[in-house]
């Protein structure tokens, strides 16, 4: 899936060792995605005995933290592994704000289980849910690792920054889902804008992607202005002018992890649904959650 090229084109300034660990999170949120939708079937009660298996790596403090019982899986071992390696390197307020976006993104695909289940859920309920599931709330506090500061909190508590990562994520989101579609669509799956676009507003899949062309183009405005916005509102509110210059490293930055992931996506096979390696096919559905003999 080539995610190291993913990590070095979305994180290009990064040092060596930031860069090691923006690798191996982009392979850790898209394994995870994978075993939710192609493993588990989209099935709510298997995905949640699944995370809760995986959420102690991510909320115990440290001296809550033990070694993997012997049953565990190989996934969640690595997921302990590394989030004590990453855990070593952040702030305590950058650890919790990704901490968050973690577990944001795995209740987002709790939520697309549901809609799954509807026979047409709308445009608004997917937007909802895509906001969760898109991701990138945790991705976005690695640009920080990248950048090599902390925004603190008089920056990432504010409305415009959050107006920023609201549009950036969204920006990915559609981004995603225009690319992705073809395969998704082959697959029976609904999670996703221009399948969703299609099925309530009766429209040809042509018209569809257009339609999402359009959300697209919005997102990418919002945060344009956002970013404009940033520098200004930090200062009326009366922030450092070093914490307001690190604040516009970091949303430059982001353009990054978007414009990097789209340029990936040229290069993997993620999203053809009929994969060309046949080691993938082979492995396409292997649990990667489940303990042994539970498979």
């Amino acid at each position: 899936m080539r995610y190291g090229r993913c990590a070095a084109y979305a994180y290009p300034r990064s040092s060596p060792e930031a860069l090691v660990l923006c690798a191996q999170w982009i392979a850790w949120g898209f394994l995870l995605d994978d075993q939710h939708t192609r493993v588990l079937g989209l099935d709510a009660a298997a995905w949640a005995h699944a995370v809760a298996r995986l959420r102690p790596s991510f909320t115990d403090t440290p001296a809550q933290q033990q070694t993997p019982e012997p049953a565990s899986t190989g996934f969640e071992r690595a997921t302990a592994d590394l989030c004590r390696r990453t855990r070593a390197v952040m702030s305590s307020s950058q650890w919790a704000r990704f901490v968050d976006g973690v577990l944001r993104y795995i209740e987002g695909m709790r939520q697309e289980c549901s809609l799954r289940h509807q026979e047409r859920p709308t445009i608004e309920q997917y937007t909802a849910v895509r906001q969760l599931s898109v991701g990138l709330d945790f991705y976005v506090v690695l640009v920080e690792l990248e950048e090599a500061v902390a925004l603190p909190a008089e920056v990432h508590t504010t409305e415009v920054w959050a107006d920023v990562v609201s549009a950036i994520s969204m920006t990915f989101a559609w981004s995603n889902d225009l690319v992705s579609h073809p395969a998704e669509d082959a697959s029976g799956e609904i999670n996703n804008l221009v399948i969703v676009a299609r099925q309530q507003l009766g429209i040809t899949t042509p018209q569809a992607i257009d339609y999402a062309r359009e959300h697209l183009t919005a997102t990418m405005a919002a945060y344009r202005d956002a970013e404009w916005r940033l520098p200004r509102e930090l200062a009326y509110a009366g922030a450092d002018p070093a914490h307001i210059q690190a604040a516009q490293r970091c949303a430059t930055s982001l353009r990054d992890v978007t414009d990097g992931c789209l340029a990936w996506c040229e290069e993997t096979y993620r999203y053809q649904y009929h994969l060309d390696c046949a080691q993938g096919r082979e492995r396409e559905h292997e649990s990667l959650l489940a303990p042994a003999g539970r498979r």
